[in-house]
């Protein structure tokens, strides 16, 4: 190792990339946290598909895991743009048509999207710690404990916006993501 590297992982790039994924991780995690909420106050489904939702969540995102590769090298830098756009597409569904198809389909677009948008972030950590060895692992662990505490307050942001701008519903919360 070389003592006259530093090796912090808080550059510039990083700590934006940092934010804005802590952003992201808020906003995304409102649709599982208020699924079932949704499906009780929209008469829609039962705890069943509220969980069949979460399993299918998870499973768009072990697709995007395995797909995650081929996808960055045909959109390259585009790539956040269009994971965004999968989870706008995921979000906006259950309020253009709430219905157990939207809502299944929701799921996987978010869980999809989700994992793509934390794998390609976890990919670009080289590059934005310009390459420095000693800060590539804690700038990996950064985005996962980034990750981990957003989506663990994403919950009592999502309800205080909602309250505070709309209603105190599921709808609201989903709106509001």
């Amino acid at each position: 190792t070389e003592k006259s590297r530093k090796a912090t992982p808080f550059t510039k790039s990083m700590v934006l990339i940092l934010a804005v994924f802590a952003g992201y991780s808020v906003f995304q995690g409102t649709l599982l946290n208020n699924l079932s909420f949704l499906l009780e106050e929209e008469g829609v489904g039962s705890v069943s598909l509220a969980g069949s939702a979460a399993m299918l969540y998870s499973g768009g995102g072990v697709v995007a895991g395995l797909v995650a590769e081929r996808i960055e090298k045909i959109l390259k830098k585009s790539i956040f743009g269009v994971v965004c756009l999968i989870n706008l597409a995921g979000m906006l569904l259950p309020l253009l048509s709430l219905s157990s198809f939207s809502i299944v389909t929701a799921s996987v677009l978010c869980g999809f999207g989700c994992a793509l948008f934390t794998v390609i972030c976890l990919a670009y950590v080289p590059e934005l710690v310009r390459y420095n060895e000693l800060a590539i692992a804690p700038g990996t662990t950064a985005v996962l404990i980034i990750f981990n505490l957003a989506t663990f307050v994403s919950a009592a942001i999502g309800n205080n916006l909602s309250v505070l701008v709309l209603a105190d519903n599921a709808i609201a919360r989903l709106v509001i993501s």
